[in-house]
């Protein structure tokens, strides 16, 4: 089942269609309809929400840019935590993780009820046969961008987060993995590995 975003539209069918008129990926945001128990004002509320969030967009506050240079040039940092700020309009910094922190220290960052983005440099080697020349091992690092939307966060979260995340991952040139999660499981450093093996 997936919803129709189509304003004109003043009745909830039961077999709903998706469509991306509103320039967002309405595949994902329609998915958290599936599973709720919206009234039908409700669900025409948040959809007028969502066509004004996508015809206003969230900005990208210069801060966000700069934290993420810092890691990705400077590797001054382990990992960038990202939030929208309370009003819904802009993406802000949220925590920053110093260069010597852990990939426990990102999941301790994120919390279990309301979404976050994150980039993390992950530091891995390779083997020699894989390796560009000789010696053993080779040192690679990969920048993840990690979309966090537990299952417990409320749905205009996860809404707000899901229209915004295309726009936001633009502003963040560099970023060359992307990691979708809903639970922790979804989420370790096993689940990193897979992406660079």
């Amino acid at each position: 089942m997936s919803c129709n975003f189509n304003m004109n539209s003043a009745v909830v069918n039961s077999e709903w269609s998706c469509s991306t008129e509103l320039g967002v990926n309405s595949a994902i945001i329609c998915s958290l309809f599936q599973n709720s128990e919206l009234d039908l004002m409700e669900h025409i509320c948040m959809r007028a929400n969502v066509q004004a969030n996508a015809a206003s967009g969230v900005t990208v506050s210069e801060e966000c840019k700069a934290r993420f240079q810092e890691l990705r040039l400077g590797r001054a940092h382990r990992f960038v935590v990202f939030k929208i700020d309370d009003a819904a309009q802009q993406v802000v910094v949220d925590k920053v993780g110093p260069r010597d922190a852990g990939f426990d220290e990102l999941t301790a960052s994120l919390p279990a009820d309301d979404c976050r983005y994150a980039v993390y440099d992950h530091d891995f080697t390779v083997s020699e046969s894989t390796a560009a020349g000789e010696g053993g091992e080779a040192a690679r690092s990969k920048i993840f961008f990690v979309s966090w939307s537990p299952a417990t966060a409320d749905v205009r979260s996860k809404m707000v987060y899901a229209s915004s995340n295309e726009g936001f991952k633009k502003e963040l040139d560099g970023v060359q993995i992307d990691v979708q999660a809903t639970e922790p499981s979804e989420l370790t450093l096993d689940v990193l590995k897979d992406h660079t093996n």
